[in-house]
């Protein structure tokens, strides 16, 4: 007989873990509010601020053009303040996007969409308006012009030409942090 012990007897005891060095590598939900200042989060906060410039300097729409500048302006306004919410609620650091889908490109893509449509909008918007158009009532049998939405209208065109270049700044920003994440691997 040998004297050697039994490989079920030479297991050793259970490791114990100690509970404050275990780290869990789920993100977890919460509030973010360092998000606000980083450069993206400042962007958006511009972007929001000059967006509601506009929408307010621009006031009523009397033309076609000025309406679309208007929903251009709002619904935008509208996506990146939820856009702002979902980041300080660190939903894009929680849960990912189904096939695979970064945040970081989906970001892209909602800025350079946002900055063709106000590329558009505040081009419409100076244009039409550096047509003269004025806005004519008619009081009493008499025609009356007004033609005070000139200033403010052109005033709101040229504004949301610098939101159109914070959206550029912005989808630049998210494409290369889309870069630099893909060349790092999969998600």
């Amino acid at each position: 007989m040998d004297n050697k012990p039994s490989r079920s007897s030479a297991v050793p005891p259970p490791a114990t873990t100690n509970p404050s060095v275990v780290h869990s590598t789920r993100k977890t939900m919460g509030i973010d509010v360092k998000y606000f200042l980083t450069i993206p989060g400042m962007l958006k906060i511009a972007e929001i601020i000059i967006g509601i410039i506009c929408a307010a300097v621009c006031g009523k729409a009397y033309f076609s053009g000025n309406e679309f500048f208007l929903f251009v302006t709002i619904f935008f306004i509208i996506m990146t303040f939820i856009l702002l919410l979902l980041h300080f609620a660190r939903i894009p650091k929680s849960f990912a996007l189904p096939g695979g889908l970064r945040w970081s490109f989906l970001e892209f893509c909602y800025a350079v969409t946002a900055c063709i449509f106000y590329l558009i909008a505040a081009s419409v918007q100076v244009a039409r308006t550096s047509l003269g158009d004025n806005v004519c009532f008619e009081v009493d049998t008499s025609l009356v012009c007004r033609s005070s939405t000139y200033g403010r209208y052109m005033a709101a065109g040229i504004i949301a030409f610098f939101n159109f270049i914070l959206y550029g700044v912005d989808a630049f920003l998210h494409y290369k942090e889309y870069r630099d994440n893909r060349l790092q691997g999969p998600v």
